[in-house]
């Protein structure tokens, strides 16, 4: 292995193990297992008054001198050197032993001083990782004592654990608790060493290393006498490796200045998402959706196969992203001119790639503009995120600069009318795919990869050779592949199967669909599935219109969040909120569709963002499953809230029209009310969830023999109000008219008694005291009746 990347392997090593003594010392509750030597101490530990602190690094030391004796690790490393960089971070002898403590440092942004006080008290035992959910202020500030409340429990993660709960006091010591979560974590990661801990799967082993300390340390507070207490373990760790790699990478033999501009904040985003995804957006074609879902795959692969192109080409081992998620990741880079250089090439290559082979469908913004020292991380790392975020806007206005400067054309193909694939409709056809069907090469693959996805391949493989999916003038390659083993020499291995990934990285992708004989349901199958059969009714009687809703959420005021509304941000703050929204919507969501929502279809998941194809009949429960599970995922914080869009239509509407207009929905959310829905117009969710109840009334009551109201009846009442939102002289009549129609048609009298005065008051204040506030949600509400209702 060559010299500079076996240096960036133990650095990230030591970087990522730096704290785990801070696991293992809770999980034996400060008691060793074996004794250590006074001297040990002294070399290890920092003293005060002949008082030794940092006990935590004692354990790390312990971790590597005994639970990884029994783990088959990769020779070529210097296991011994990684001990003492991990271990004597708070005492370093060394200047790579200096780096540590340096990223450690500016990675927690705060000054641990952990008192003897606060461990002989036990007091470390007893201290929950606290959600930073509550902590982000947009409009309403919340006092301390809420921001406390909640926390995690110490699990592993999934879509269960994941959730923060409302803590009691804490005064029990979760030793027994930290003690299993260390015992399974141990036996995973010899499970791991054993497949991966040889010289020539280094790269698989570090990043296996690092899904396992995100499935177990995601969850243990980094510092439990820090008053927050809400950065953890996972996310203080893979900060800290992304702050010494670049270290490393920078000096020679010599720390910076705190005020060195040492770092370089790369920034990448992919633009166009929509218009590339959904393309024709008038035309109906065979295999739409799963053409749309390979395209949205390959979006969300192009990101990270480019940070795996940028990594290879800087000699740079790939363990600085900041973020990555959603088309949009963040890299913690040296800022030197060799690296400044290195970077522009890489890019200017790859949107030459994508200038000509997508005609400029979409396109990779960066920006390299931000430059940053050691006190910049620390303590204004919030100012540097809006830098970024407001850098990375300008350059979306100059895609393709240097491309277009250069003189190229974006079309440089003839072709006929007849030749043009049914599908994107800018490439010419290719021969017959296997279903028969004409068209382009990338569309034929796009639709080979959305089949390929609803099977989830056991492995997604990373490299140079030609796969699955190509990238960059076939620079790098994805394949799906069922075994790794053909595989050992790849750049990254990942995997869809939560039972693998215990020793392989998981690819979090949400690409729930639903399926029938183990082929995709199709969106006429899916729709159909709003026609049932009610219990009350006659045998062969069904009820619904097979319509589908296209339901588009996102979360608000992100880039606010990120910049400004989270106080005291520091890397590792930042780190975790981009991951947990990553988490909610592609693993939590999935879990809610697969279990609860069997035939919604995702068409797109992304890091803070959500399109899905579902059933009309569904579509509010879906809604509010979602609404609710995202509001208990963020503490009940009012300033974390998502905007939905949803339109309405039958199934042979063309699918990317549809995802245009769902978008349109959604813009229209945001503009008029964040944290509102679209549903016929801008609602908010209350309202939303409040046609659930007055739909059960109507189907209750034409169910019900006895009762006087009927689909005529329903149809009428959609008629007044309609008449209601009128601008002729019909506005004047709605009353009287749905007067008379109760009169005559609702109420039923036995010996001049009304002997149905329940339900003709509900009626008459269900109807007129919403038309006269809500006309668009009461048209809504019975619109949504009817479609349920109606004979089919």
């Amino acid at each position: 292995m060559d010299e500079l990347l076996q240096k960036q392997y133990e650095c990230v090593l030591a970087s990522l193990f730096h704290d785990i003594g801070k696991f293992k010392q809770r999980a034996f509750g400060g008691k060793p297992h074996s004794n250590f030597p006074e001297t040990m101490k002294g070399m290890i530990l920092p003293s005060s008054q002949g008082i030794y602190g940092y006990q935590h690094a004692l354990w790390t030391f312990d971790f590597f001198d005994n639970d990884l004796k029994e783990c088959q690790l990769p020779k070529s490393l210097d296991w011994n050197k990684i001990r003492d960089m991990a271990s004597k971070h708070h005492n370093p002898s060394s200047f790579a032993e200096e780096i540590i403590k340096k990223a450690d440092s500016i990675s927690s942004s705060i000054d641990r001083t952990e008192t003897e006080e606060h461990y002989t008290k036990g007091e470390y035992l007893k201290k929950h990782l606290k959600s930073i959910f509550p902590q982000i202020v947009v409009e309403h500030n919340k006092p301390e004592a809420i921001i406390k409340t909640y926390g995690y429990q110490l699990r592993p993660l999934d879509e269960n654990s994941a959730f923060p709960v409302i803590l009691p006091n804490e005064d029990i010591s979760l030793q027994n608790d930290y003690n299993e979560l260390w015992t399974k974590f141990t036996q995973h990661f010899k499970k791991m060493c054993y497949q991966w801990g040889k010289d020539t799967t280094i790269q698989h082993f570090v990043q296996s290393t690092l899904h396992l300390l995100k499935q177990y340390t995601w969850c243990v507070p980094a510092a439990t006498n820090d008053k927050l207490c809400d950065s953890s373990l996972y996310d203080h760790a893979v900060s800290t490796a992304a702050i010494a790699i670049v270290l490393q990478n920078y000096c020679k033999d010599k720390l910076p200045y705190d005020d060195e501009p040492v770092f370089l904040i790369f920034a990448a985003d992919i633009s166009g998402i929509q218009q590339f995804i959904f393309q024709r957006h008038h035309e109906v074609f065979k295999g739409s959706s799963k053409i749309i879902r390979g395209r949205s795959f390959f979006v969300s692969s192009i990101g990270i196969a480019f940070q795996q192109l940028l990594y290879r080409e800087l000699g740079i081992v790939p363990y600085t992203q900041l973020l990555s998620s959603s088309g949009k990741f963040y890299l913690l880079l040296p800022n030197t001119q060799q690296c400044k250089e290195k970077l522009s090439k890489v890019v200017d290559e790859a949107n030459k790639w994508l200038f000509k082979e997508f005609h400029a469908d979409f396109a990779i913004v960066t920006d390299n503009e931000v430059v940053a020292s050691c006190n910049d991380l620390s303590k204004n790392f919030a100012a540097l995120i809006e830098s970024i975020n407001y850098n990375l806007s300008v350059s979306k206005f100059k895609k393709f600069k240097n491309v277009l400067q250069e003189g190229n054309c974006v079309i440089d193909v003839d072709y006929t009318e007849e030749e043009i694939c049914p599908s994107c409709g800018k490439y010419t056809k290719e021969k017959a795919h296997q279903d028969g069907e004409g068209r382009c090469k990338f569309c034929n693959t796009m639709l080979d990869i959305g089949s390929a996805l609803v099977h989830r391949p056991l492995y997604l493989v990373l490299d140079t050779k030609k796969g699955d999916i190509n990238f960059f003038d076939n620079a790098l390659g994805l394949h799906f592949a069922n075994d790794v083993i053909p595989y050992q020499n790849a750049f990254a291995i990942y995997t869809f199967d939560k039972e693998k990934a215990d020793t392989c990285m998981l690819w979090e992708f949400n690409n729930y669909v639903p399926l029938v004989d183990y082929e995709i349901k199709t969106f006429s199958q899916i729709a159909e599935t709003s026609i049932i059969h009610y219990l009350d009714d006659e045998d062969d009687t069904k009820r619904g219109v097979p319509l589908l809703s296209f339901v588009k959420m996102d979360v608000d005021n992100l880039g606010f969040i990120f910049s400004q509304g989270i106080p005291q941000l520091s890397i590792s703050r930042y780190v975790a909120v981009s991951r947990m929204l990553n988490y909610f919507f592609n693993t939590v969501v999935y879990h809610i569709l697969s279990s609860q929502f069997p035939n919604a279809y995702t068409v797109l998941s992304g890091g803070d963002d959500l399109f899905i194809v579902a059933p009309f009949r569904v579509t509010i429960a879906l809604i509010k499953k979602i609404y609710e599970e995202f509001k208990r995922f963020t503490c009940n914080n009012p300033d974390v809230h998502f905007s939905t869009g949803i339109f309405v239509s039958h199934d042979n509407f063309p699918m990317s029209k549809a995802a245009e207009l769902a978008e349109e929905s959604l813009e229209s959310a945001k503009e008029k009310n964040k944290n509102a829905v679209y549903y016929f117009d801008v609602i908010g969710y209350e309202n939303l969830f409040e046609i659930e109840k007055n739909i059960k009334w109507i189907e209750d009551k034409l169910l019900d023999k006895k009762s006087n109201v009927s689909q005529a009846f329903i149809y009428r009442l959609l008629k007044y109000t309609r008449m209601a939102k009128s601008k002729t002289f019909e506005k004047y009549l709605y009353l009287p008219k749905f007067k008379y129609d109760i009169a005559r048609n609702i109420v039923k009298k036995d010996n001049g008694k009304i002997i149905n005065a329940d339900e003709v008051n509900w009626i008459e204040n269900f109807f007129e005291k919403n038309v006269a506030r809500n006309t668009t949600w009461l048209e809504a509400t019975i619109v949504t009746g009817i479609y349920f209702t109606r004979k089919y």
